[in-house]
């Protein structure tokens, strides 16, 4: 991307330049605070969340408690920065695309020069991470999760606002980046998925038929197995291995020297490694430490997974 000609002091802490023609004004003089209330509350109920930005409730899954009449809640228009006071330290905010209504705690804000930013621009700039930061730097609380930023905090910050033609050229190029970011990333997906059942069908086939594509094979007589190579046998577990229940914690001793190991659980046996970060301990008699000591080789049968140690 070319640089500008010149440029000037933004007046914000995370953008230390910005081009010399663009303004960077604080949000009082670019909004001003509406609050219109609904007389019927039969608008089309919207929400505010860190992620979707403002979008209709019906298209989320929500089950939190949900009011009998939404009488009195605020209402919005499109274009309306809509800001959640309570999350905005997580950028629980956005520009909305839609005519409704919101919950009475959150911030509603108008342009006072109509057209002065484009709402895709507005969208994207007022979300991005420095700028998240700096409601975090401007709302008030004893704790992240009491934090508010009420109109007067907002009211400070300095919104950065480039001539409006820019702004939409600069949206559209971003629309145009995030479109070839997201057909990238499904492409990679479909291939890490076809990558994945190759390596099944490779390990599947190595272990069950062998490496010889020439050997003679003969039934398994397990259905889902097929044929194995003529020489393979096929044995009941019991008849190769020892098989240990593991121990029940809670268990209680009376009389007994106990020694304390750690305890895995259901939780710690993943689909093919063990997680260790969340580990237990457990206080067993001396005597019955080895009969559940997990050793090089052992398999660990969870009611859903198995995993070799």
């Amino acid at each position: 991307m070319k640089r500008y000609p010149k440029y000037k002091d933004s007046g914000l802490a995370f953008v230390e330049k910005i081009p010399q023609y663009w303004e960077a004004k604080r949000a009082k003089y670019c909004f001003r605070e509406v609050d219109e209330r609904s007389e019927t509350g039969n608008e089309e109920l919207l929400s505010v969340s860190h992620i979707t930005g403002v979008s209709p409730r019906s298209e989320k899954n929500i089950t939190m408690f949900m009011a009998e009449s939404y009488e009195g809640y605020k209402t919005c228009v499109p274009n309306d920065l809509v800001v959640n006071i309570m999350w905005a330290w997580m950028g629980a905010l956005g520009v909305s695309k839609h005519q409704g209504i919101i919950s009475s705690a959150y911030g509603v804000y108008r342009q006072k020069i109509k057209n002065n930013f484009y709402s895709d621009y507005l969208e994207y700039l007022v979300r991005i991470p420095e700028y998240i930061a700096e409601y975090t730097r401007s709302s008030k609380g004893v704790r992240s999760s009491r934090l508010r930023m009420y109109s007067d905090d907002f009211f400070q910050i300095p919104i950065i606002c480039p001539p409006l033609e820019e702004q939409k050229t600069i949206a559209r190029f971003i629309d145009r980046k995030l479109e070839q970011i997201a057909h990238f990333i499904s492409n990679k997906q479909r291939l890490i998925e076809l990558l994945k059942e190759q390596k099944t069908a490779i390990v599947n086939r190595a272990v069950t038929k062998g490496l010889n594509p020439h050997a003679i094979m003969k039934p398994s007589g397990i259905e889902w197995l097929g044929e194995i190579p003529q020489n393979w046998e096929i044995l009941p577990l019991k008849h190769i291995a020892k098989i240990q229940t593991g121990v029940t914690l809670g268990k209680s001793y009376i009389d007994v020297t106990l020694e304390t190991r750690p305890y895995l659980r259901v939780a710690n046996v993943q689909d093919g490694y063990l997680d260790l970060s969340d580990i237990k301990n457990i206080d067993l008699p001396k005597s019955e430490i080895n009969r559940y000591i997990l050793k090089v080789g052992d398999v660990l049968i969870t009611e859903e997974e198995i995993l070799t140690n």
